[in-house]
């Protein structure tokens, strides 16, 4: 009897589980309740940081931004079409100086890598000099420094035996990133993104700013009940997890800022999630999105359309064309300018 019994309960649960498949996303992280209501930042240009520039420029012995129209530009090299390249977008204040690879691998090896803290540190004091981000009523703090290691191949010589040998990879240079604050929330987006890239021996060899000047804007209250974020999450993943053996976990919700470097930091919930191909030797994924807590006044993304908003400013003077992007398809909620900032030597 009990036998039979077992096997009954077996044959149920299976013809459950067929009825009722199991939800390919599961949440494991709870959905915050935002304040019953939020500040708008208003975002204005910010100025070109031209002396902050040409001042890290002269002590790395390198040569000073020259005015091309509207674009501070300076490259160094052989031709002057190589090494070293620095640009000042003056219009939106946009900036890129990026480091000498090639010089970095000739002269790593002769000081020892910066301790995290000592580069945490570094950056932070760049971070705080308002030539290069004023102060305004947002915060900023700095991530955890990124060490970056590299080396060279050797180059055989005509007859295929002679030529330059190689170096074994080091530890070129530290890179830290700024992370930003509105009203104690982050802030995301294309917008609100700063970087500085510090040699072993702490002189600053290349930074990155993309950061509008904040202030205070008008109060706005939640657009929807906390209990429809959950609803509108699955909405935005259901696409990505149609396969068969796809899943998601969405393990990160928080209120947060979202700043389209337009004029606007906007409040949002943002949650982020892994994804889960159902070939198992594939890599998760991982993704983020964006939700809005009051009615949008600028384009926030929504991982089922198109982004139609404001990409990353161009990184170069006209007729340059450059490699960029974020990670995955562009524009993605996670397009940032580091790629595009590391690839550009």
């Amino acid at each position: 009897m009990y036998r039979h019994l077992t096997m009954l309960i077996f044959f149920m649960l299976a013809v459950a589980a067929v009825a009722f498949p199991q939800d390919p996303v599961r949440f494991t992280a709870e959905i915050p309740r935002p304040p019953a209501s939020m500040s708008l930042y208003k975002l204005a240009a910010t100025r070109a940081p031209v002396d902050f520039f040409n001042e890290k420029l002269a002590k790395a012995k390198l040569p000073g931004l020259k005015l091309d129209k509207q674009y501070y530009v300076v490259r160094s090299g052989d031709n002057k079409e190589q090494g070293l390249h620095a640009f000042i977008d003056l219009k939106s204040g946009d900036a890129d100086f990026v480091p000498n690879f090639k010089d970095l691998v000739a002269t790593a090896g002769n000081t020892a890598p910066l301790s995290q803290d000592r580069a945490n540190g570094l950056a932070l004091e760049v971070f705080r000099d308002q030539r290069f981000i004023p102060k305004d009523v947002t915060e900023l703090r700095p991530a955890g420094a990124i060490p970056v290691s590299g080396g060279e191949g050797a180059h055989p010589g005509a007859d295929g035996k002679t030529g330059k040998t190689g170096k074994d990879v080091q530890q070129l240079m530290t890179i830290v990133a700024a992370i930003r604050y509105a009203g104690g929330f982050p802030v995301y987006g294309f917008g609100s993104h700063a970087v500085v890239t510090l040699a072993n021996d702490g002189t600053v060899i290349g930074a990155m700013r993309r950061w509008r000047m904040a202030s205070q804007g008008a109060t706005i209250q939640p657009l929807m009940k906390t209990e429809s974020v959950r609803p509108e999450i699955l909405r935005q993943l259901r696409p990505m997890v149609k396969g068969k053996g796809v899943t998601a976990v969405v393990d990160k919700i928080e209120i947060a800022y979202y700043d389209n470097n337009q004029n606007l930091l906007q409040p949002v919930w943002h949650f982020e999630a892994t994804i889960q191909p159902a070939n198992k030797r594939i890599s998760p994924v991982r993704i983020s999105g964006f939700i809005p807590i009051g009615r949008p006044q600028e384009a926030i993304p929504d991982l089922t359309k198109k982004m139609d908003a404001a990409g990353p400013g161009k990184a170069s003077p006209p007729n340059t064309k450059l490699p960029g992007g974020g990670v995955g398809s562009p524009p993605t909620p996670d397009d940032i300018a580091l790629g595009e900032y590391a690839n550009r030597d």
